[in-house]
């Protein structure tokens, strides 16, 4: 009888750890995607406006939409370097930093191509934390 009572509280508690655990690694993957995607969320309109002004040749606005932009990034900059390599949260605001250099240079197409390439830094940075077959391996 005592054999039994203390295989009953082995069991659960090897059944409460697993599920510790499960709910642990279900955080360690979702808190990092909402991160960056809700900044995307926030700064998508933002990257799409600056690249229609730089294609109106309005660098003016194309230039405040990129500092707001890189504002918010860095305002989240060090939660965001809590899940995320260094280089690649640097690539992201350095790209976005170009973008402002650009559009006070007047050069439409290299400003299109910083913003499009600070927009493919947000798609990595989303991308890598889906849980996939090819992720887990």
């Amino acid at each position: 009888m005592i054999k039994n009572r203390s295989f009953q509280a082995m069991k659960t508690a090897v059944a409460a750890g697993l599920a510790l655990a499960a709910v642990f690694v279900l955080l360690a993957c979702l808190l990092p995607w909402l991160a960056v995607d809700s900044l995307y969320r926030e700064t998508s309109g933002l990257i799409e406006g600056a690249k229609l002004d730089a294609l109106s040749g309005d660098f003016g606005s194309a230039y405040e939409k990129s500092a707001l932009v890189l504002e918010k990034v860095k305002r989240r900059e060090h939660r965001l370097m809590l899940f995320y390599d260094h280089g690649d949260i640097a690539e992201l605001t350095g790209g976005i930093d170009t973008a402002l250099d650009l559009a006070k240079e007047g050069d439409a197409g290299l400003l299109l191509a910083a913003l499009g390439d600070a927009e493919n830094m947000f798609e990595y940075l989303i991308g890598i934390n889906e849980i996939s077959i090819f992720n887990l391996l």
